[in-house]
């Protein structure tokens, strides 16, 4: 009985744990989804809303702009309804790993092709890893556009 009367005097010193006030908090517009979205889906425009969202809940790497959401790839389960962090979210990449790909060697005007693994994600003109699998050497290249990555 001591024990909880000296915790209820405790919480009442404690004022940020309850309001004393009855201010309203602001509130601020932001995108969340309609629907859940799952690990290495695209949220698509149609899938996003606005929200009101108290200005507490709103934090640094929250998106705040729907136009940055869509197109986006989930990098891992998203709930709908809920702001959504920066860091859950990617560009969805032109070349995923382990997907075939053009691999093209150019020197001069004598060109090489052959069909590859890609070894990581990609987007235009990043250097990924790819395998040769009738060498089974990995060699590095440059994403290009329609599924090929070219080797220097």
């Amino acid at each position: 009985m001591r024990h909880t009367i000296i915790f209820i005097i405790m919480l009442a010193a404690l004022p940020w744990l309850s309001r004393a006030d009855d201010t309203q908090l602001a509130m601020l517009s932001v995108p969340v989804l309609k629907s859940p979205v799952q690990r290495g889906e695209t949220i698509s425009a149609d899938n996003i809303m606005e929200k009101q969202v108290p200005a507490d809940q709103v934090y640094a790497g929250t998106v705040d702009n729907a136009a940055q959401l869509a197109g986006l790839e989930a990098l891992r389960p998203l709930q709908a309804d809920t702001p959504i962090n920066k860091l859950h979210v990617r560009v969805a990449p032109d070349i995923a790993r382990g997907s075939l790909v053009d691999i093209r060697y150019t020197r001069g005007a004598v060109q090489l092709s052959v069909k590859g693994q890609a070894l990581q994600d990609g987007t235009i003109g990043q250097s990924i890893k790819v395998l040769n699998p009738s060498t089974r050497t990995t060699l590095v290249g440059i994403v290009a556009a329609n599924a090929t990555v070219d080797i220097n």
